[in-house]
């Protein structure tokens, strides 16, 4: 008997489920900040100008993420730079930092955010 977590139909399900939660919820913290490529947020590279653009910092610092521990770190300041943009809770980006809580925070931010 399979390994559920060895099947490649569950990892595929998972990871799109996963890429589909952050892309909404970028895309709609984009879209009531009225951002022109709020589009971005589906492409996975443009997404990370996205967070740059909105959060108001360098996109060259996303190659932090290539430094251990680093990167990490990085990844939720930028997403506490960006809801703090959009009028939501930087705290919903520093919960990035919890594994647990990677997969729905953006969603979070994406809800919880102000029209502009």
């Amino acid at each position: 008997m399979d390994n559920i977590a060895t099947n490649p139909v569950v990892n595929f399900g998972g990871s799109l489920l996963f890429y589909i939660l952050v892309s909404l919820g970028l895309y709609l913290a984009a879209s009531k900040r009225k951002e022109e490529f709020s589009w971005f947020a589906f492409v996975p590279l443009l997404n990370l100008l996205l967070i740059a653009k909105v959060g108001k910092f360098s996109p060259w610092l996303w190659l932090l993420l290539f430094v251990p521990i680093v990167g990490w770190v990085f990844m939720a300041y930028a997403h506490a730079k960006f809801a703090e943009e959009v009028g939501s809770k930087s705290l919903y980006g520093w919960l990035m930092i919890i594994p647990c809580f990677t997969m729905f925070m953006p969603l979070v931010i994406g809800l919880t955010a102000t029209e502009r």
